[in-house]
């Protein structure tokens, strides 16, 4: 006789044992928005057809990090669904938390939606796993976006011998985005207490 019968739903069970496996991990504005990430895998449309390796890219991409970011980038640059791309880029992470080029094109995707708080998250979430590219793009931002050139400065000043000379970075500063000498030298100062750029890319000769 059965007093008590129990129906396991498999699938629900794995995802919670995903979610369990990753708030053991949650160290980062990353982790937060990825447990955030519906696990629902979107279905495949037709729209994807156009692009030849997208089909299997969408069969791989529960597993393979390099196809959930390659499904993104089409979503974001081609079919312009900037959902479906975060949705991907956030799994491309999920998969590999080392996968510093989501990281940025999140960062980049958000940036063009005007979204900025959002985007400078994932700007430095990129830095943090060492996607040291979004150190300009960051430094981009807040020049262009957010008119905070004090910020723009310390981030492109973290560039310098990166392969960039001291000489380029500084006149592009002054020349370029006319930010003034007396800007630039607190923008150095401020680089070097960031806790956004790494400790190894500050710049430390002196403006």
């Amino acid at each position: 006789m059965c007093f008590f019968c129990l129906h396991v739903n498999y699938k629900s069970v794995l995802k919670l044992l995903l979610l369990a496996t990753l708030l053991l991990h949650v160290n980062s504005f990353a982790d937060v928005l990825i447990l955030k990430t519906d696990l629902k895998k979107p279905p495949y449309e037709a729209r994807l057809d156009a692009y030849p390796k997208a089909k299997d890219w969408y069969d791989k991409a529960d597993e393979d990090s390099d196809a959930a970011f390659n499904l993104g980038y089409t979503y974001q640059t081609g079919i312009k669904n900037y959902n479906l791309a975060a949705f991907w880029y956030k799994t491309a992470l999920r998969l590999n938390r080392a996968n510093g080029d989501a990281a940025n094109n999140l960062g980049y995707l958000y940036e063009n939606q005007k979204e900025y708080k959002k985007a400078i998250k994932w700007y430095e979430e990129a830095i943090r796993i060492g996607y040291f590219n979004a150190i300009t793009n960051l430094g981009r931002l807040y020049h262009n976006q957010l008119k905070e050139d004090v910020t723009a400065a310390q981030y492109c000043l973290a560039m310098i011998d990166k392969p960039y000379t001291k000489e380029s970075i500084v006149t592009f500063l002054k020349n370029k985005w006319h930010i003034s000498e007396a800007d630039i030298k607190k923008g150095y100062e401020l680089q070097l207490k960031s806790k956004i750029i790494p400790e190894k890319l500050k710049y430390k000769g002196g403006i």
